[in-house]
């Protein structure tokens, strides 16, 4: 009986904190001077104009979760267009975040100083945070300003408190005479098919299927492309370096393929022998946090550990006992003054002697 009590307490114990992440209108109320209209929403990825220029395959792979479309005013200023992707986890929104100049055609698109990923023209701005990738637009016949849409992310900033966490393969690719804006983040084959730079035969053999996370970025000089492939574990990374190495074989190229090993990433650079062995010397993995921007340090928050959990369910089972303890200390008392009063109650249940050895 204990066991089968026990199990479903450690199992509510376990998953007790973990929720899924509120839409973006639950944080609407905290900025002030905003007013906020729903134009449309919209709940699975599908051939939609309003979720262009994403196809639902790409969609899909990123983890979509949900669109809405919002009509925004300042008290201060005009109106704006508010497009907001929400996404099962923020890797589904940097990918959305680094696609997006390809994908609508804004090369032009020029980085904002703001304490996360957030590019700008004066027809559109992007911007990520944690589960949200979001696109502004100015109403009709009106420009964006780079100190008018840095003042509108700043305020989403403070709102949205979540954490802009590079993901792993990003934060390794070596930063010296890295090309300006051409870092692209990849999640699922087809998304990683728009890049021409990515050898074709390897499309079916990188292991999407394991949850891998794939980045990309050019160098200079020469802009030569180089891709880290990130993996769960270092022995699968073993094993699909190996995959890979046996598909390349055969396999022509213009330039030269080199690969590398380090840790979970495969590291695959498309380009001369010498800029290969300057750029993968650089890639060294180092199972650290990097952060998009440097994280203050809030005391009052709270890291739910695999040890703390354990506290918890330890905390938890104790206070299941005292209740049951006290549960039936209660009943027990209960009992006794019921059968204070009501003597004849217990009666009942007397031992009926015969008498047989009485004289």
């Amino acid at each position: 009986m204990w066991r089968k009590l026990l199990l479903p307490l450690l199992l509510l114990l376990s998953v007790e904190g973990v929720q899924a992440e509120p839409s973006i209108q639950a944080f609407f109320s905290d900025l002030d001077g905003y007013r906020f209209s729903m134009r449309s929403e919209i709940d699975s990825p599908g051939d939609d104009t309003r979720l262009k220029p994403f196809s639902e395959p790409i969609l899909v792979e990123a983890g979509f979760q949900g669109f809405s479309s919002w009509e925004v005013r300042r008290n201060t200023s005009g109106q704006l267009r508010l497009d907001v992707f929400q996404m099962a986890d923020p890797l589904g929104a940097y990918e959305l975040f680094t696609l997006w100049p390809d994908l609508a055609a804004e090369s032009d698109l020029v980085r904002i100083d703001v304490p996360i990923g957030a590019l700008f023209n004066p027809s559109n701005a992007i911007f990520w945070r944690g589960y949200y990738f979001c696109h502004l637009r100015p109403q009709a016949g009106s420009r964006l300003t780079e100190g008018f849409i840095t003042e509108i992310i700043n305020d989403f900033v403070e709102v949205i408190q979540t954490e802009n966490l590079l993901p792993v393969s990003v934060s390794h690719l070596p930063e010296e005479q890295l090309v300006p804006g051409s870092t692209r983040f990849y999640l699922g084959a087809d998304a990683l098919s728009l890049n021409e730079h990515f050898p074709a035969p390897l499309l079916k053999e990188i292991g999407f299927e394991d949850r891998i996370e794939i980045a990309f970025a050019q160098y200079e000089p020469g802009s030569h492309s180089l891709f880290l492939v990130g993996y769960p574990t270092p022995a699968l990374a073993e094993d699909y370096f190996i995959r890979l190495q046996n598909r390349l074989e055969g396999f022509f190229s213009t330039e030269g393929v080199y690969r590398k090993r380090a840790g979970v990433v495969i590291c695959i650079f498309i380009g001369p022998e010498e800029r290969a062995r300057d750029v993968l010397l650089k890639v060294e993995y180092t199972p650290t946090i990097k952060w998009l921007y440097q994280k203050k340090h809030d005391p009052s928050a709270e890291n739910i550990t695999f040890l703390g959990l354990i506290t918890q369910a330890i905390l938890g089972i104790g206070v299941f006992l005292l209740l049951l303890i006290g549960s039936g200390f209660a009943v027990g008392l209960l009992r006794y003054e019921a059968l204070r009063r009501f003597p004849q109650l217990s009666r009942s249940k007397e031992m009926v002697r015969l008498g047989l050895d009485d004289r």
